[in-house]
């Protein structure tokens, strides 16, 4: 139940976000971020939907250790990508909110809207790695189990 309500507002807010740049053909940068936040949460939520599901309407895929793996690796990455996503909301709002006058500070909050873009491809890729283990962990351990399999069969 939570996540549909968590879907539910992350849907609303990509609505929201989408009929302002409709309707000003621009966005603001923590506009833009929330979106990719809400979009990753989103996808996040759907997955986790999608795994309760097929658990609970269909047990027979828990014995599919393809399936599993593959469904594992897409949770990793998209829980990290929007962890990450809110690690650049979080940087985004302390460099407008930090008052110092340091040649960094004034750097980045002249900067930091160019640098958002890169940010959010720079956390795509970030959560891509670290949910690259997992993935080459699956692999390896399907090996594994495949190899045991046919030497069962002998």
């Amino acid at each position: 139940m939570a996540c549909l309500v968590g879907f539910t507002v992350n849907l609303i807010t990509v609505a929201a976000n989408s009929m302002k740049w409709k309707s000003q053909r621009s966005l603001q940068t923590c506009d833009k971020i929330v979106s990719h936040l809400a979009i990753s949460r989103g996808l996040y939520l759907v997955s986790v939907i999608f795994r309760i599901s097929i658990f609970k309407f269909f047990p027979r895929l828990l014995k599919n250790y393809i399936f599993l793996s593959i469904l594992y690796v897409l949770n990793m990455f998209l829980f990290h990508l929007s962890h990450w996503i809110v690690t650049v909301l979080c940087v985004f709002y302390c460099v407008r909110i930090v008052t110092y006058n340091c040649a960094l500070c004034v750097f980045l909050r002249s900067r930091i809207s160019t640098m958002v873009p890169w940010l959010v491809t720079t956390s795509l890729i970030m959560s891509l790695l670290s949910s690259l283990p997992l993935a080459l962990k699956s692999i390896n351990l399907y090996l594994v189990l495949q190899i045991i399999f046919f030497i069962s069969i002998l």
